[in-house]
């Protein structure tokens, strides 16, 4: 995993060239790794691969912790070998990940609690929204139905559920997650 510091990346020429920043809810995280749904699944396959090339995905280290304690994840369906098999899924992806990780700092918390009353949402959501507004995401992706409304009041910030194959301009055709 790398852990980047937004400090000083905005206005640099390097910052610039990059391609757009993007926040990944865990819900769409889940749906990779143990999704039931098979076209959300590949919704979110689909959005995880344009990372490096069409996009940059920002993972909140929230989101670690809550793919890892998911009810999903850590559940007793399928038995204890499969539970087994997800929690050692969940851990392994977390490790072997290549994703921006975007820590919780106080700057960000305070945000985020600014955002939670603002908008009435979950402490968990609103530091999601909060990484993506610090970090200058342009997209947050969630399965979360709730959510797109608040994008509209966030300027410069689209939240959306992840796009079909070849559709929007974010996506194309990548082998690996």
């Amino acid at each position: 995993m790398v852990l980047i510091r937004l400090s000083g990346l905005g206005d640099s020429a390097a910052a610039r060239s990059q391609p757009p920043r993007v926040v990944v809810d865990s819900c769409v995280i889940i749906d990779v790794l143990v999704g039931a749904d098979d076209e959300r699944r590949d919704r979110s396959v689909q959005t995880l691969r344009g990372h490096g090339d069409l996009h940059r995905v920002v993972l909140p280290a929230l989101v670690l912790a809550e793919v890892a304690g998911s009810g999903t994840i850590r559940g007793d369906q399928g038995g204890i070998n499969a539970r087994r098999e997800r929690i050692e899924l969940a851990h392994e992806w977390i490790r072997d990940s290549d994703y921006l990780i975007a820590g919780i700092t106080e700057r960000v918390a305070l945000r985020a609690a600014r955002l939670a009353t603002e908008h009435d949402l979950k402490g968990a959501d609103a530091c999601v929204l909060a990484v993506a507004v610090a970090w200058n995401c342009s997209t947050r992706f969630t399965w979360d139905r709730g959510l797109p409304k608040v994008g509209d009041q966030i300027p410069g910030l689209i939240v959306r559920e992840p796009s079909a194959q070849g559709q929007g301009s974010l996506f194309g055709e990548h082998d690996s997650v």
